[in-house]
């Protein structure tokens, strides 16, 4: 059971808000808000987040963290070409910053780009430095 809905069933068995708040240890503000949430809407699921939607997916990354490892000494331009060949559609989108993040996330890389950098590469050792 979510932790929403446990506040809601205490809520619902006659517990205080205080009490609710001391066995979940969570703030008495957060049980009122959970609590009012679900008076008014009806729900208790979070809201749509707003921002610009992912244009790969986890399998697109996996794919690409994949192909460094495999060789790291081949180009953005291979891994678009090599994914594209593979049937991904949203390779056209690759780039250098693109393929930076992917790496950095997954750990694969030390941050680098701290500022400008004055030499850029399509290779994506550069990216790299050092595999972890």
């Amino acid at each position: 059971m979510g932790e929403k809905q446990a506040i809601v069933k205490l809520r619902e068995d006659g517990e205080s808000i205080r009490a609710i708040a001391q066995t979940l240890a969570q703030a008495s503000t957060t049980i009122w808000n959970v609590l009012r949430k679900k008076e008014t809407t009806g729900v208790l699921s979070n809201r749509p987040r707003t921002g610009r939607p992912r244009k790969t997916s986890a399998v697109d990354d996996r794919n690409i963290v994949t192909a460094v490892k495999k060789d790291p000494k081949t180009t953005v331009s291979d891994i678009s070409k090599n994914l594209q060949r593979a049937g991904y559609s949203n390779c056209h989108q690759f780039s250098y910053y693109f393929v930076l993040r992917i790496m950095y996330k997954h750990l694969l890389c030390k941050r680098i780009l701290q500022g400008s950098t004055k030499r850029k590469t399509n290779d994506s050792s550069y990216f790299l430095l050092l595999l972890l």
